[in-house]
């Protein structure tokens, strides 16, 4: 429901202003006329609801308002709506709560009304039209006075389009945009443009239609033929190739190709024919097709004339050249030609020049070249320079140019995809429109600091700027021109008795609401500091505040002399109001008080105070309201009420700077201006609904101090350190849109297949998978949620933007990879999944195993048989031994006397031997202690790393005497480089080439001419290793080398670079850790595939307070525990967050304590290193 106004077609009314010099009609006591007395509009007279039309159309009144009436100007040909006075509202009935079954039966009435269409014929009887025609003729009225750029969003050469004449714009089933141009066709999922073009199978470059029938196939038209993409096996084919075709038809069974060389058809058999040759009679230069719904009737427009086209038979209907031709949902025919533009509901009958309808819809001078209708029942109408939305013939079209920021390039294209972005491809690029809501006002002109927003009385908003004052009522006017002021630091305000108070660096006018001369000025005797606003209080005294200069000026009224106050309380006081009778101020250290001619403290809050705004809130026993000042600070919102101060929801507001704070239309609810957009604050459940940022339009995040403001229409002002917007939240979307989740590429060993295999071979372990999420909204919204289900928590879930999903050495086993994605609307999609399955090694398949275990037993038994037949021959041989044996003995005793004496001597030498081996081998551990020396010495001071990052630690446990992990730093022109190593093996080996690696990196620094990347170092150490180990691949050498990670600090940029090799960089920040991957290889030589040849170089912003880990595997493998088992990563990213309020050095003591608990009874099984750095 909404109040319209209704005046004659010759009668100029396009605001409430012009209401106030008309006159009107309406009925005595309604609410008609309490919107006339709220909008100070006097010049009207009483009369009867069913006299208002006869009264306008005879003249005696100029205009009236209506709501359901509205619906009848089809009656009335004289008459026009000119615009909605107020808001479109839903209304409803209330029943009392005692009747239940009463509310059942209503609900149930009203579902089967819904079902059966009786809301819909009841409205068409009441109003003339159905419910959804006049919701559509509500939205025109309300948009068709709005001002202002709406936010369109670029595409051109930079985002992946081949070439920028956009030919063709489409959205698949699957949610994907494809692009037609002259250099092929493109498709584009959010992030990445994927080219199509003749070299990729396609019949040609240029592509000037796209469609998608029910199958899934995807066809592309153009100069050359026709292109179709199988979806289903990602492979193209043609089709009348040599043929050129500028459109697709389709219907429930065929698809027609159309052009200059007549129609074409592939029938649901995938049979190609060309009707033209069929039926001679039909025309050759085809411009549209289109089929009436209701019907088996196509209606055909060419340069030839109109054609009808039914069951094979062809009738002409006109000579006129046709741009085009087309059937809505309803059957009604419209149609563009040389001589007008044309609504037909019955073609049968011809063509009428009374069906004509451009003066109606004010289109003149613009030939319609295309027509496109979408859900909402709207007809986009697309000449060359200009889009009609067409949602009503009772009402103009929305015009959609130049004037609202579409670029003045030549259209080529349209299209709105399922989210209800507009996309608009020109002679130029592309430019998509999401956000209708907000609009940015005269860029061109209002492009600096806004400081005040205000509507005056008569209709005007006022904006102060630190360039000059502007105000805008229909058009936009530099009032600092007008009036020829000369300098350039300039604040507007408004009296109490709505008079505007303008002051300069030199003078403060007071200027005449209605007529806008200058009623008094004041010359100050000195120039003033650069002024960023002024306030006027109740009782008229005058304040210009400075802000940073810390100095405010006072007028205790105009005529009074100019006071200057500066003191400690008036540093960065950027903001006053009145609460409980006293002007109260914010600074950089809370909240001050005005008394006795100067500012003096009121409440300290430790944090910079920005923002001020006057609230009440009603008491629970007294039923009154008080009084309280929201107080908007660096740190959040906060609440003052009776010298208490408490801050709100510090979850959704820590470290947000606020800057402006509006009421809203809705009592529950607040606008709040940071320096992270608009937020839209719900005071009930203390939550934030939406936010309003650069990623939807606005010029900028931050918001001006004291820039926000809501008019009487519920617009929203937005003021930015780069110009002004409005915002209107009546037109915001309510409906929220979840993306559609896809998988882009599967990558198995390092090859990309279109689908995964179900079952893979044991070594198909290595298997990435690239996801897309699909919505245009805002691309850079999009984030990603992805798990692989049949692991061991090792492969932690990944949340955020990354959205490729890597799983490295997968052991056999069924997996099922699950994903989803959300967008900006912030509604995580279904999760998704990709099943399959690793298969075994053959030999440890059952059916391998079980014939290997039968030949195991069946050679047991015949091993165990002929092993009893040997032992029986054997005891026989024995007991014959045995007996010769004894008497052999005998003898031998007298030898074994001579024998002791010899054994008591080889036992002396023995002993001997024994020490002598004590000895040596206490000089090689003393030999191996020293080398630890050695080691120790050339390991880098832990100074190295705290020159970069001071807070830092070290925790670093050789499994031997000596280590074969190492750590490693440098400095060099103020950049500090430091690396966690793991070399081949342990103990003495891996220390040698922990030396040789220590020794390799500090050449490597200190012979460089140029400063290296980290991935260079590590690209530089691989070839000293190599060439010093003699490696040259073959087989049958060792693969000795080392894993590890390298970072390169630059504390003066505040950035990190990183390489790896095996070890990965983990960051932990605002309590999640960001995982930066090494490659996978080693510094050395290698043969395993999925390596690269080069070292990937990661270039990373640091924030205050990120958390740096590098570190060997040595931690993780641990075994221990109460089952026996390795520490495992995921449990070491877990104790990561877990210490993050622990400074560096309690860290380090954590982790060996923990790892110490953890082996407990177990030997330490490899050497650990783990470091970390704050910065």
């Amino acid at each position: 429901n909404a109040k319209v106004v209704i005046g004659r077609k010759d009668t100029k009314i396009s605001s409430v202003n012009d209401l106030k010099n008309l006159r009107g009609v309406t009925s005595k006591g309604s609410s008609y006329e309490h919107t006339l007395v709220q909008n100070n509009i006097t010049n009207y007279f009483h009369d009867t609801g069913n006299n208002f039309f006869s009264d306008v159309i005879s003249g005696k009144a100029d205009y009236t308002i209506s709501n359901i009436s509205v619906f009848k100007l089809a009656d009335y040909p004289e008459l026009e709506a000119k615009f909605i006075l107020g808001e479109i509202r839903k209304m409803g009935w209330a029943i009392k709560k005692n009747q239940p079954l009463l509310r059942q039966k209503i609900l149930e009435f009203f579902e089967y009304a819904r079902k059966n269409g009786i809301f819909d014929d009841f409205f068409k009887h009441q109003a003339g039209m159905t419910m959804q025609s006049a919701q559509n003729y509500l939205t025109v009225l309300h948009e068709t006075y709005q001002e202002g750029y709406f936010p369109f969003v670029f595409y051109g050469k930079e985002k992946g389009l081949p070439q920028e004449d956009v030919l063709a714009t489409f959205q698949d089933n699957e949610g994907y945009m494809w692009f037609g141009t002259y250099s092929g066709v493109v498709k584009y999922n959010g992030r990445k443009m994927k080219l199509y073009n003749k070299e990729s199978g396609l019949v040609g470059n240029s592509v000037f239609a796209i469609d998608q029938d029910k199958n899934g196939k995807i066809y592309f038209a153009g100069l050359d033929g026709i292109t179709i993409l199988d979806k289903k096996t990602e492979k193209l084919s043609r089709k009348f190739e040599g043929i050129p075709f500028k459109g697709i038809f389709l219907d429930e069974n065929n698809v027609y190709f159309y052009g200059d060389l007549g129609l074409y058809m592939i029938n649901s058999e995938n049979k190609e024919f060309c009707l033209n040759k069929k039926n001679p009679n039909l025309p050759i230069r085809i411009n549209s097709v289109s089929k009436n719904p209701k019907s088996n009737q196509f209606i055909i427009g060419s340069g030839n004339g109109i054609y009808l086209y039914e069951n094979n038979i062809v009738k002409k209907l006109s000579e006129d050249f046709c741009l085009y031709a087309y059937y809505d949902i309803d059957g009604n025919l419209w149609l563009s030609t040389e001589s007008g533009f044309y609504f037909i509901d019955d073609i049968t009958k011809g063509i009428n020049e009374s069906e004509k309808i451009n003066t109606s819809l004010n289109i003149h001078d613009t030939p319609i070249k295309n027509i496109k209708e979408t859900k909402d029942g709207s007809l986009w109408l697309i000449s060359d320079y200009k889009i009609y939305q067409l949602l009503t013939l009772k009402q103009k079209p929305i015009v959609y140019d130049s004037h609202i920021g579409l670029m003045n390039h030549k259209i080529l294209s349209f299209y709105t995809d399922n989210e209800e972005n507009l996309w608009f491809g020109f002679s130029g690029g592309i430019q998509k429109l999401t956000n209708k809501s907000l609009r940015n006002l005269y860029p061109e002109n209002l492009n600096s600091t806004v400081n005040s927003v205000f509507k005056d009385k008569s209709g005007r908003v006022w904006i102060g700027m630190s360039s000059g004052i502007h105000y805008i009522k229909g058009y936009l006017t530099d009032f600092s021109k007008t009036f020829k002021f000369q300098n350039n630091s300039f604040v507007v305000g408004q009296t109490k008795n709505n008079n505007i108070l303008i002051a300069d660096n030199k003078n403060i006018y007071l200027v005449d609401e209605k007529n806008l001369k200058i009623k008094k000025s004041k010359e100050f005797k000195n120039p003033l500091f650069h002024l960023n606003d002024i306030f006027v209080s109740s009782s008229n005294e005058i304040f210009l505040l400075t802000g940073n200069a810390g100095i405010i000026y006072y007028l205790k009224n105009f005529k009074s002399e100019l006071q200057t106050i500066e003191n400690k309380n008036t540093t960065l006081l950027t903001q006053l109001t009145e609460y409980n009778n006293k002007i109260i101020g914010s600074n950089n250290t809370g909240l001050v008080v005005f008394d006795s001619g100067t500012f003096k403290p009121l409440k300290q809050i430790n944090y910079h105070t920005w923002a001020l705004r006057l609230d009440s809130v009603k008491n629970k026993n007294s039923e009154k309201y008080s009084e309280f000042i929201w107080v908007g600070t660096q740190n959040g919102l906060a609440k003052y009420m009776n010298d208490s101060l408490t801050f709100v929801n510090n979850n959704i507001f820590s470290e947000t700077l606020i800057t402006a704070i509006e009421h809203a239309d809705n009592p529950d609810m607040i606008w709040l201006g940071t320096d992270k957009g608009v937020k839209y604050y719900n005071k009930k459940t203390n939550q934030i609904e939406f936010t309003i940022d650069s990623r939807d339009g606005l010029l900028g995040n931050e918001i001006s101090v004291d820039g926000l403001y809501l008019d009487k229409s519920n617009i929203l002002w937005i003021g930015t350190y780069h110009g002004i917007a409005t915002f209107d939240i009546k037109k915001k979307k309510t409906e929220k849109f979840t993306p559609i989740c896809r998988i882009e590429s599967i990558t198995i060993n390092g090859k990309n297949y279109f689908k995964i295999p179900e079952r893979l071979k044991s070594n198909q372990n290595n298997i990435s998978f690239e996801i897309s999420g699909l919505s245009f909204k805002d691309e850079n919204s999009v984030e990603y949620e992805y798990y692989l289900q049949g692991l061991d928590n090792q492969f932690a879930s990944s949340k955020g933007e990354k959205n490729i999903a890597t799983f490295p050495y997968l052991p056999p086993g069924k997996y099922s990879f699950k994903y989803r994605t959300k967008g900006k609307d912030g509604i995580w999609s279904y999760y998704q999944s990709v099943n399959f399955e690793i298969r075994k090694p053959f030999y440890l398949e059952w059916w391998f195993i079980v014939p290997m275990i039968l030949v195991v037993l069946i050679g047991f038994l015949l091993i165990s048989k002929w092993r009893m037949r040997v032992l029986q021959k054997q005891n026989e041989k024995l007991e014959k031994i045995v007996a010769e044996r004894t008497f052999e003995i005998t003898e031998k005793n007298t030898e074994l006397e001579a024998q002791k004496e010899e054994i008591k001597a080889q036992r002396d030498l023995a002993e001997e031997q024994r020490d002598e081996i004590i000895h040596q081998k206490k000089d090689i551990e003393d030999s191996i202690l020293y080398a630890k020396r050695i080691q120790n010495a050339i390991l880098p001071p832990k100074k190295l790393i705290s020159k970069s990052m001071p807070e830092n630690f070290i925790l670093f446990k050789p499994r031997d005497i000596v280590s074969g992990d190492f750590y490693w730093a440098a400095e060099k022109n103020n950049i500090t480089y430091y690396a966690a190593a793991d070399c081949t093996g342990h103990g003495v080996p891996g220390a040698f080439m922990s030396m040789l690696g220590i020794s390799f990196l500090n050449d490597i620094i200190r012979t460089s001419q140029k400063e290296l990347k980290a991935s260079d170092i590590l690209n530089k150490l691989k070839e000293k290793v190599i060439e010093a180990l003699h490696q040259t691949g073959e087989a049958q050498e060792a693969k000795d080398g080392m894993d590890i990670s390298l970072c390169k600090v630059n504390s003066k940029k505040e950035t990190v670079e990183y390489a790896g090799a095996f070890n990965p960089l983990y960051i932990v920040r605002n309590s999640e850790i960001l995982i930066y991957e090494a490659d996978r290889m080693p510094i050395g030589i290698y043969d395993f595939d999925g390596a690269g040849d080069k070292f990937t170089n990661h270039e990373i912003k640091l924030h205050k307070g990120d958390a740096l880990y590098t570190f060997s595997d040595g931690y993780a493998d641990q075994f221990g525990g109460p089952r026996d088992k390795k520490f495992m990563i995921g449990r070491f990213k877990k104790m990561l967050l877990e210490i993050q309020d622990l400074s560096m050095e309690k860290q380090r003591d954590y982790l060996e304590k923990k790892i110490e608990n953890w082996m407990e009874n177990y030997e330490q099984v490899d050497d650990i290193l783990v470091i970390g750095t704050k910065f």
